[in-house]
C-alpha cells in the first residue's frame, strides 16, 4: 500500500499512518453501503467520454455485478464507446466492496496490460485502484464523492453521486404530503449525478467535450443505457460482457 511505501520512506510518522488505515477503513465501510443503496445513473457515461482523451486503454473495477451495479457498467462502456469505438476496456469484478487490495493489485495488472486510466465503481475497494495510480504515475476515475484529495496528482476527475439532493427531494415530498412508496430514479437530469467539479488534470477539450456530452444527455438526444437489454440492443451483448 501507499501507506507503507511513505512510512518505510519515512515520509509520515507511525501515527500517521495508523490514522491514514482507519480513514481508509471508514471509507470502505461508507462506500460499500452506498454502492448498494442507491439508483443513480449517467454519470459513468460522463466519465468514460473523459478516458478518451487520454488513452484508448481504459480500465473498469466493479465491486460487484448484480443488476442494480451493472448500470455504472452500462453508462461507463456506452460513453467509451459513443466516444471512440476502437477504445478497449480491461475489467474486473472485485465482488468485495472493502477489498483494497485486490482492487490495487487488479489495477497494476491493467497498469501493466497497457491501461492508463481506471474507473472504479466499487466502493472501498476503489481506494485500492487510487493507490495503485498514485504509486503507478498513472490515472484513476473516482466514484460517489471527489475523490481527488486521496491523490490529487493521479485521480483526474469522480462520478460523483449527490445523495444530498436525494434526501432534500424525499424531505420535501413528505413535508408536503406527495411522498408515495416505490423506486425512484436519480440521475443527471436531477441533479443527483454527475462529475467532481476538481477538473485541473483535464485538458480544456477534454472539458468542452464533456460540457457538450452533458447537454445532450439532458436535452434527451443521447440515451443513457440503464438495463443489459438497453445496452445489447445499442452495443451489442459481447461488449459488456460482467453481466453474462
Amino acid at each position: 500500500m501507499a501507506i507503507d511505501a511513505d512510512l518505510n520512506q519515512g515520509a509520515i510518522t507511525d501515527a500517521e499512518a495508523s490514522e491514514r488505515r482507519k480513514k481508509i477503513q471508514r471509507e470502505a465501510d461508507f462506500y460499500g453501503a452506498m454502492d448498494g443503496a442507491s439508483k443513480f445513473v449517467k454519470g459513468d457515461a460522463i466519465a468514460a467520454i473523459i478516458i478518451i482523451f487520454i488513452n484508448i486503454i481504459g480500465g473498469f473495477v466493479i465491486g460487484m455485478v448484480s443488476p442494480l451495479m451493472n448500470t455504472f457498467g452500462y453508462g461507463y462502456y456506452a460513453g467509451v464507446r459513443d466516444t471512440n469505438p476502437d477504445c478497449q476496456i480491461q475489467c474486473y469484478n472485485a465482488n468485495n466492496f472493502s477489498d483494497v487490495a485486490g482492487g490495487k493489485s487488479a489495477t497494476l495488472n491493467m497498469y501493466t496490460n497497457g491501461a492508463d486510466i481506471v474507473y472504479h465503481a466499487a466502493g472501498g475497494t476503489g481506494l485500492g485502484v487510487i493507490e495503485a495510480a498514485k504509486e503507478q504515475g498513472k490515472l484513476a476515475i473516482g466514484v460517489d464523492q471527489d475523490q481527488s484529495y486521496l491523490a490529487p496528482e493521479a485521480v483526474l476527475t469522480s462520478a460523483v453521486k449527490r445523495v444530498d439532493n436525494g434526501v432534500f427531494e424525499l424531505c420535501k415530498a413528505g413535508v408536503e404530503g406527495t411522498l408515495t412508496a416505490g423506486d425512484v430514479n436519480y440521475d443527471i437530469t436531477t441533479g443527483a449525478v454527475d462529475i467532481a467539479e476538481t477538473d485541473t488534470l483535464m485538458s480544456d477539450e477534454c472539458k468542452a467535450a464533456v460540457a457538450a456530452a452533458k447537454e445532450k444527455i439532458l436535452s434527451g438526444e443521447i440515451k443513457v443505457p440503464a438495463t443489459a437489454e438497453e445496452f445489447d440492443a445499442l452495443y451489442g451483448a459481447d461488449f459488456y460482457t460482467l453481466d453474462d
